[in-house]
């Protein structure tokens, strides 16, 4: 009897002022899905992304060989694009939550005062002017919040449409595979079971699955 193909790894990246344990919610629908999942933890405010793309570099490097994807919340998602400056690539796809690639009004407000800028941290100017570019050869799709309840927008006034703390507009990155809003905030995006549906979805076909809830004017 041959043996039992393995599941897909997925390793997950959390967002800034986020400890790794914020990703079980969506670390458990992933696994119920049948992805075999890991989290890597980083110093999201106290490190700056190039030293933890190359220490995630050197943890990927000891994964078991085979299919592997990567999923970005928020700030995991420019670490994705770090990482892949640094010209890794991996036999899988990769799927960002929330990331303001074009740069964030919040990180630009939120840093225009002496508090502000060190809530930010080492990553607010990655946060502030955005993530660069996608080189081609990457499947990454981008899911964007677009329900406006959350720290953004009480603190710093983000306008809508956004997912409260990131606009819908600063999540578009050129080159990605395929784009997705949803109805949910920053940190629904975390814990919904949709985002978790549709980043497997991705992760298993390279596109997000068609219906109402999609939205390319993103």
């Amino acid at each position: 009897m041959s043996p039992a193909p393995r599941a897909p790894r997925v390793v997950l990246l959390h967002g800034l002022w986020m400890p790794a344990w914020s990703l079980l919610p969506l670390e458990r629908r992933l696994r119920r899905s049948g992805f075999a999942t890991t989290r890597f933890a980083y110093r999201s405010w106290s490190g700056a992304l190039a030293p933890a793309a190359q220490a995630l570099r050197a943890r990927l490097q000891d994964v078991a060989a085979g299919e592997l994807h990567l999923v970005g919340h928020s700030l995991g998602g420019l670490l994705l694009l770090e990482l892949y400056r640094l010209g890794y690539r991996h036999p899988g796809r990769a799927v960002a939550l929330g990331s303001p690639f074009a740069g964030s009004l919040a990180a630009r407000r939120l840093g225009a005062c002496g508090a502000g800028r060190w809530l930010l941290g080492r990553n607010a100017e990655p946060l502030r002017c955005g993530g660069g570019e996608l080189p081609g050869d990457v499947e990454l799709g981008v899911i964007a919040g677009a329900r406006p309840w959350g720290l953004g927008r009480w603190v710093t006034g983000v306008p809508a449409p956004s997912d409260g703390t990131v606009r819908v507009a600063e999540t578009r990155l050129d080159g990605a595979r395929d784009r997705l809003q949803l109805p949910l905030t920053h940190l629904s995006l975390l814990t919904a079971r949709s985002a978790a549906e549709e980043t497997a979805h991705f992760l298993r076909h390279g596109c997000f699955s068609p219906g109402p809830s999609r939205s390319m004017g993103m």
